[in-house]
């Protein structure tokens, strides 16, 4: 398990060397749209949609948004931050209330919105963030320290963590 971990880390690393120092606007647009496309497509298998057509066309739907909002709304990023620190804050509530909380999360049309909240202000702010003085080293370094937490997280898991976190939403999630 920690082998492929370590590969997979490889390659996405050296994907994002590639699209950090080589891409152009246009090539990173059509890379975060590609991803944040995925994103959505395992986003509506996670909401309960399993069709393939269904899938396909909640990724679709994203792409228009992302280029709709792109083309009309450009330097929206406070709103959009704002608007996700909001949805964050009521999704830590829901996590807080929960079992009883989840009765929200019974229906599929609301999953498929609340997966636009998630996904679009992350691909939003990273499109944002082409356009900084800085971007390949702040877009390199934005994807180390995730991968720097998540593998310190795992680790520490794996060594420390003795007492669940919630098992009743994530089971293997320890303090």
């Amino acid at each position: 398990m920690l082998m492929q971990r370590v590969i997979t880390a490889t390659v996405l690393l050296l994907c994002l060397l590639l699209v950090a120092f080589l891409f152009n606007e246009l090539a990173f647009f059509l890379f975060i749209a590609g991803v944040s496309m995925l994103a959505a497509w395992e986003w509506a298998g996670l909401a309960g949609y399993a069709k393939k057509s269904a899938r396909i066309s909640y990724g679709l739907l994203f792409f228009c948004i992302l280029v709709l909002a792109e083309s009309e709304f450009p330097d929206a990023l406070i709103s959009v931050l704002i608007f996700s620190i909001c949805f964050w804050f009521l999704a830590f509530v829901c996590i807080l209330t929960y079992p009883h909380s989840s009765r929200i999360w019974d229906r599929k049309l609301l999953l498929l919105v609340v997966g636009l909240i998630v996904i679009y202000p992350t691909s939003y702010a990273l499109l944002y963030l082409y356009n900084s003085d800085y971007f390949a080293y702040s877009f390199l370094g934005l994807f180390l320290f995730v991968g720097a937490a998540d593998t310190g997280a795992y680790f520490a898991g794996k060594s420390f963590g003795r007492h669940k976190l919630a098992a009743s939403v994530s089971p293997n999630k320890t303090w």
